[in-house]
């Protein structure tokens, strides 16, 4: 069972006390930005950096002229 610290505010329009954890709240948001929105920008990060890396680069092999023409003609057959 969890305790937190807790401040207790009386509301006159419902006439009913409030229990406030600030801390309870603070922890919980803390935890979840770190252990979901951290890891997650991590990996857009990183996917980011292999895309912009793998459009950056040319196929292998040389492109020349000639090689492109019977590649053409071979693909006409």
């Amino acid at each position: 069972m969890e305790d937190w610290p807790h401040t207790m505010t009386y509301s006159e329009n419902d006439g009913v006390c409030i229990k406030k954890h600030t801390m309870k709240t603070f922890y919980y948001t803390l935890v979840t930005t770190t252990l979901f929105f951290v890891p997650v920008l991590i990996m857009i990060t990183a996917y980011s950096a292999i895309i912009l890396i793998l459009w950056g680069n040319r196929l292998p092999g040389e492109a020349n002229e000639s090689n492109l023409r019977q590649q053409k003609k071979s693909k006409r057959k």
